[in-house]
């Protein structure tokens, strides 16, 4: 058997092996050992010392260390043994590869460097060890500047970013994406880091070259308790996002989480912040059909008749367009305009006809919505509805009286679209 495949079985099998079968298999290594360098290169690009760090073999990579393997031979993905025993957590093996010189600082080919692996992954004790070596703490990861801070803080790892403030790491760092530490916490909802953070001087308001405030990213996934401790210190609940100009309570309506917009309008954020688009937070809870919130908003003065900047659409528009009933019950009873038109001429009662919800044209024509309403290519409801199919909902127009003969600009009438006919 060649020696890369003796190598390969002996590192393919041992996983399981204990008592006397492992002390076979060390024996086996040895006497191989004695016959080639310790530091033979698998296709891969692996070598003995990487595959027993991966498989946390403490007492291989002792006999491989006291055979002069090479504790900085890099894999492919240019990963040092002390870089897979940081990740992976195996704290003696990291102990015996830096008592022989392996060095702390090599970085992969992604730019993480071993103490980066051991903050991400949550290995508090090995972090530890690395620091007492002298470990740099601000090595930023090349693809997108990240320090080991950047990760324990977007994983939760409370005490490793204790720790690394501890040693003054900078809790105000910003990646090159633009994403500070504080953002990265709030937006996977760890209470305890951002507090850390915040009790460090963190900015609750840094916005970072990304555009976005921690409060932003807390109210977009729903972290009530990171909300109310941004809040609580004096983050500003109505600043905008750059680029889209979507504000915190725009992001919590859209979503449905009411918790977060009664704490964003008790805390004064502006029930009608515009984004770049024109969307209040009505017509984004109005669009998904969120009632409770609707109210909350309506009850905090959110203007219901506000339109929107591309499609011209009011938040009973929205709610009309996807059948959101509830909310066009609710929008009804603030008295909005009901047939006022979008971009294309359509009103609430057209596209409620259009897109077949039969509930939302009951609504409208008990409220005395005009049924003869036309857009811009002057077809009405019942042309829509007739060309959709919508049977029931053209027997209810019909049977409010809309006009069976009433022609669009192309002279087609409702029944030419129901029966398909050309003019």
């Amino acid at each position: 058997m060649k020696v890369e495949s003796l190598l390969r079985y002996l590192f393919g099998s041992n996983a399981d092996l204990k008592g006397g079968r492992f002390d076979e298999w060390q024996n086996s290594l040895r006497l191989l050992l004695m016959n080639t360098s310790p530091n033979i290169r698998f296709e891969n690009g692996s070598t003995p010392l990487l595959w027993a760090t991966v498989k946390g073999h403490e007492s291989t990579v002792r006999l491989l260390l006291k055979n002069k393997a090479n504790p900085n031979l890099e894999d492919r993905n240019g990963r040092t043994p002390l870089s897979w025993a940081a990740g992976n957590g195996h704290e003696g093996i990291a102990q015996l590869l830096l008592e022989n010189k392996a060095n702390v600082e090599l970085k992969d080919r992604a730019g993480r460097t071993p103490l980066s692996w051991a903050a991400g992954n949550g290995h508090e004790s090995i972090v530890q060890l690395l620091l007492e070596n002298k470990a740099d703490l601000n090595l930023n990861y090349d693809g997108n500047g990240r320090t080991p801070l950047s990760w324990a803080a977007e994983n939760g790892y409370e005490n490793i970013v204790r720790l690394l403030l501890d040693n003054k790491a900078n809790p105000n760092f910003e990646d090159w994406n633009g994403r500070t530490l504080l953002s990265r916490a709030a937006e996977n909802g760890h209470n305890s880091v951002v507090q850390l953070l915040l009790e460090k001087n963190a900015d609750p308001d840094s916005k970072g070259r990304n555009g976005r405030t921690p409060l932003s990213w807390a109210a977009v996934n729903g972290h009530e308790s990171v909300t109310k401790l941004l809040l609580k210190n004096k983050a500003n609940p109505s600043l905008n996002d750059d680029g889209n100009g979507r504000t915190p309570l725009s992001w919590a309506a859209e979503n449905g989480y009411e918790s977060i917009v009664r704490l964003l309008l008790e805390n004064k954020a502006d029930p009608d912040s515009k984004d770049q688009k024109g969307r209040t937070p009505l017509s984004w809870a109005a669009v998904n059909g969120h009632e409770s919130i609707s109210k909350l908003l309506l009850e905090n003065k959110a203007d219901p008749d506000s339109k929107d900047l591309s499609y011209r659409r009011t938040p009973l528009l929205w709610a009309a367009r996807y059948g959101r009933d509830a909310v066009v019950r609710l929008l009804l009873q603030k008295q909005v305009e009901l047939d006022l038109k979008d971009y294309f001429g359509q009103t609430p009662m057209s596209l409620a006809a259009e897109n077949g919800h039969e509930t939302v044209v009951k609504l409208l024509l008990e409220n005395r919505a005009n049924l003869e309403s036309k857009d811009q290519g002057n077809r009405t409801p019942l042309s829509w509805a007739a060309e959709k199919g919508h049977e029931s909902i053209v027997r209810l127009l019909l049977e409010n009286k809309a006009d069976l003969d009433s022609k669009d600009q192309n002279g087609q009438t409702p029944l030419s679209w129901g029966s398909h006919e050309q003019p």
